[in-house]
Parts: structure tokens; sequence; C-alpha cells
């Protein structure tokens, strides 16, 4: 089993920057992404990180804000979110939390206000919004 570092370059009005980097396996005549995974915005800065599995996304993500500070986490199952994810405001406070399942939120998330204020929660099902 052969794994090398694969870099997917992104043209942008300064130039040329990495907008993907990822392990990749050796798969009949071409690579596969599997291992750890970055993604990167226009300007370099780290936009999501996680693992790959056999070519879809399998384990735990982290995504950022532009800032750097953390956006959302959660873990993924054969390319489908799945269990809890959590989101952030840029300040760093939760933004949002709730089981994932059938590929979208599913059940009942909790929100909160970048103060730290609990809002309305609302009810989800297979990435569809039943009710606030």
């Amino acid at each position: 089993m052969k794994i090398r570092i694969v870099e997917i370059p992104w043209q942008v009005e300064s130039g040329w920057v990495v907008r993907e980097r990822f392990e990749a396996l050796e798969r009949g005549n071409g690579w596969i992404r599997h291992g750890r995974a970055w993604a990167f915005d226009c300007e370099s800065r780290l936009e999501a990180e996680g693992v790959y599995e056999n070519g879809v996304r399998d384990g735990w993500w982290r995504y950022y804000h532009p800032d750097g500070s953390l956006d959302g986490e959660g873990a993924y199952s054969n390319d489908d979110m799945t269990g809890i994810w959590r989101y952030y405001h840029p300040n760093g406070r939760l933004a949002a939390e709730g089981a994932c399942a059938d590929a979208g939120a599913d059940g009942v998330w909790t929100y909160w206000d970048a103060d730290g204020e609990e809002e309305e929660p609302i009810l989800w099902k297979a990435g569809y919004q039943v009710e606030r």
C-alpha cells in the first residue's frame, strides 16, 4: 500500500495557492483520498481538517472561521454527518448543538446567540426543519 501527499492548487489574483492537501492511497491507475486532509481558503488560511477513508469523509472533522477560530466540529461516517455536531461563533461561544443522521440535522437542535443566551430550539428531520 503506497500513500503520498497530494496538493490541489488554486489560482487567485496574486498567484497560486494550495486549496487542498491530503494523503492519498494508490488505487489502480490513480490515487484516492485516504488519511488526513486539509482545505484552505484563497488566502491560505485553514478552512477544514479531517480524515478520509477510501475516498469519503470518515471520522472527526473540524471547520474554521477566517480568523482561525473553530467554526464547527463533528463526525462523518461514509461521507454522512453523524452523531453530535457543534458550531461556534467567532468569539468562541457555542452557536448550535445537535445530532445528525440520514445526512443532515436530525432531532432537536439548541441555539445560542453570540452573547451565550439560549435561543428557541429547532426540530430537524433528515436535514429539513420540521418546526421551530
